[in-house]
């Protein structure tokens, strides 16, 4: 499906607020790792992997479709369905209490919603799943995920929020616009 000249605009937007987070994510683990045992290393790819290919074939494959067909005569089911499923998807993350501070895992949940949006976008711009398993194996790929406290409990909570906020608004906009689009050429 072609895009429509605002939504075209909007994405461009977003890729370019992106990329700083993009860089960060890609250049990140490559720093860190270069100290690492290779047992660890093996370890962090084969954990970031599993959590990309099983998360999201759950939220952006079964539930995201499961939604898209409950809200099927609804004009805004793609906005909701990614909303009702990146917000799932950040709530999964409160599974952490388990293991890490209170605030740490409140930080997880707001970026992992961020990210559950970035990743609804992604997959309907590219209608496949797997550009978002790509990014979610990334996102994963750090040594942190070795630990058991996968937040920073350092950070304040505003400052996770502000961070995050022009990804998420942006999102939400290239989300509605495709939404919108979808809606109008399919009248």
């Amino acid at each position: 499906m072609q895009s429509g000249k605002a939504q075209k605009i909007w994405s461009w937007i977003l890729l370019i607020v992106g990329v700083p987070y993009i860089i960060s994510i890609l250049l990140a683990p490559i720093m860190q790792i270069t100290h690492m045992a290779i047992n660890k290393i093996i370890s962090m790819f084969v954990i970031a992997l599993m959590a990309g290919v099983i998360e999201e074939l759950l939220f952006r494959g079964l539930l995201f479709n499961s939604l898209l067909s409950f809200f099927y005569h609804n004009k805004n089911r793609f906005l909701i369905a990614g909303l009702i499923s990146s917000i799932l998807f950040g709530c999964m993350h409160l599974i952490n209490l388990t293991h890490q501070p209170l605030q740490s895992t409140v930080g997880q949940v707001i970026f992992a919603f961020t990210t559950g949006i970035i990743l609804i976008y992604l997959r309907l711009l590219s209608n496949n799943i797997v550009w978002c398993m790509v990014l979610h194996f990334f996102i994963d790929f750090k040594p942190v995920i070795l630990t058991s406290n996968t937040g920073s409990h350092n950070i304040s909570l505003v400052k996770v929020f502000l961070a995050v906020l022009p990804l998420m608004i942006l999102t939400i906009i290239c989300l509605w616009l495709f939404n919108r689009h979808y809606v109008q050429t399919n009248k």
